[in-house]
């Protein structure tokens, strides 16, 4: 299911701010204003830059993630699919692409493909989304469903 436009334009500025506060915040030298800094991000955890992941650090249960999970345009779609509004929500990482156009070598691994489903349980029991704060093209990656 795509949802478009699950965030209106002022939501997504204020997302993108807090997503800014916690990236400042981890320590990695990674600063908003300074594209020089984007380099920094490693590839080890708690960042691992071949896939734009952040992993732990509470990053999951950040006011960040919080605000984004608690808008009408996301939350919605999970009350469609579990037919209830009473939903548990779990997430342990963020992702955070870098621009390519600015640096090439900054593409993200293809091929990284995991299940949240697992098959040794039988009936749905995960489903997972992807809000994207910025517009997204053909050279952007992302979210691929197979």
């Amino acid at each position: 299911m795509v949802v478009r436009a699950a965030a209106q334009p002022a939501e997504l500025r204020e997302l993108q701010t807090l997503l800014w506060d916690e990236l400042e915040g981890l320590g990695l030298g990674l600063r908003r204003d300074d594209i020089s800094t984007w380099g920094s991000f490693p590839d080890s955890p708690p960042a691992q830059a071949s896939v734009g992941l952040f992993v732990g650090l509470g990053l999951g249960q950040s006011r960040l993630m919080w605000t984004a999970r608690a808008l009408p345009g996301v939350r919605r779609p999970f009350e469609l699919i579990w037919a209830t509004s009473d939903l548990i929500s779990s997430m342990d990482a963020i992702t955070a692409m870098r621009p390519i156009s600015h640096d090439p070598s900054w593409r993200t691994a293809n091929g990284w493909f995991h299940c949240d489903q697992s098959g040794a349980k039988p009936g749905r029991h995960a489903v997972q989304g992807q809000l994207l704060l910025e517009d997204q093209g053909p050279a952007s990656g992302g979210f691929a469903i197979l």
